[in-house]
């Protein structure tokens, strides 16, 4: 990764000392977050996509907006540059008497949030 001025890691896949030696090779190190969809089901699942076998998430969920923002801070804290957002366009995948537009709010009401944070 030495190559790159920019890389993007599964924040779960990568160790303190890994991070810290990529930052002093000034690479900016950017954290994924599925911002749309998750492995594990909860309160603010909706759907599944059966593509990936993941819960699409309830975009205007309070549970699911709180859940993205500790996740941002956590890595933040972590020492990560920023966030590399994936998923935002899975609200698209429920059925087309769902409410698209609230997703389309709460989609944007989770980027604002994260973008404070980072």
């Amino acid at each position: 990764m030495t190559f790159y001025s920019r890389v993007v890691v599964q924040p779960q896949s990568i160790t303190p000392h890994e991070l810290n030696w990529l930052k002093e090779r000034n690479i900016s190190v950017y954290a994924y977050l599925s911002v749309g969809e998750s492995f594990t089901e909860n309160e603010s699942s909706v759907a599944k996509n059966p593509h990936w076998n993941s819960h699409i998430a309830d975009l205007t969920a309070e549970h699911w907006q709180q859940h993205l923002q500790k996740q941002a801070r956590e890595l933040q804290k972590r020492g990560f540059n920023g966030l590399f957002l994936d998923t935002l366009d899975s609200y698209q995948l429920l059925k087309p008497d769902y409410d698209k537009a609230a997703q389309q709010v709460g989609l944007v009401n989770i980027i604002k949030g994260l973008s404070s944070t980072f």
